[in-house]
């Protein structure tokens, strides 16, 4: 039990590290160190058995792969060729009406980065299902990079050839990436639509395009 009650408050204290660094780190440490013998018999692995390597590795592992997730979907765009562009489009006019408001209330003109800021500093301690969802979608990213990056680390190696496994292992790389960045895209908005309306549900009454903002039709 005690264990388990530490397990909830490392989740709730420190979600994003848990989620989004150490469980794709320690996949792909796990997945390395299952061929490693077969495909790198020449180089020199820490010892996985030992808790302390394993974890600094898994931290290690996380990190570049999140940095490697974000060379991936941001810099080179990779989610655009397998994405529901619909959801974005819903979320791009959630952020249009919280612009609207900032504008209305506050009198401020402020690009949609800016707004979820001003979103997040307002919402406070009710911040947390944003964290959340942010863990989620970034530990969805780099699950997806962490499979793809075990199949190119088996292909690009000079004994997948002899290994019987190899082909298995790219096919089931391939599979988890596919899977994985499924999920990424079920999360990939969730934390901005959270964050948006529960400013909105804080500052009063819902407002909608025809309530606390204005259109060009009630004007």
């Amino acid at each position: 039990m005690d264990a388990i009650r530490l397990i909830v408050e490392l989740l709730e204290k420190e979600s994003f590290e848990v989620l989004a660094i150490m469980v794709p780190g320690a996949t792909l440490v796990c997945l390395v160190s299952a061929v490693r013998l077969s495909l790198w018999r020449g180089l020199t692995f820490p010892d996985f058995s030992n808790p302390i390597a394993f974890v600094l590795c898994a931290f290690i592992a996380g990190h570049a792969l999140q940095g490697l997730g974000r060379l991936l979907y941001h810099r080179l765009r990779l989610e655009r060729f397998l994405r529901d562009a619909r959801e974005g489009v819903a979320v791009e006019s959630l952020k249009r009406l919280v612009q609207a408001v900032l504008k209305q209330q506050m009198n401020l003109d402020v690009d949609a980065a800016t707004a979820i800021s001003i979103c997040l500093s307002h919402v406070e301690s009710r911040r947390t299902i944003y964290d959340k969802f942010t863990a989620l979608r970034d530990m969805a990213r780099g699950l997806a990079t962490a499979s793809l990056a075990a199949a190119g680390l088996v292909a690009a190696s000079s004994r997948a050839a002899a290994y019987p496994g190899a082909g298995r292992v790219i096919g089931l790389g391939i599979l988890g990436f596919l899977v994985f960045h499924e999920l990424y895209l079920l999360f990939e908005h969730l934390p901005e639509r959270s964050v948006c309306a529960q400013y909105l549900d804080s500052i009063g009454p819902p407002h909608s395009a025809h309530g606390g903002c204005k259109t060009q039709s009630d004007a």
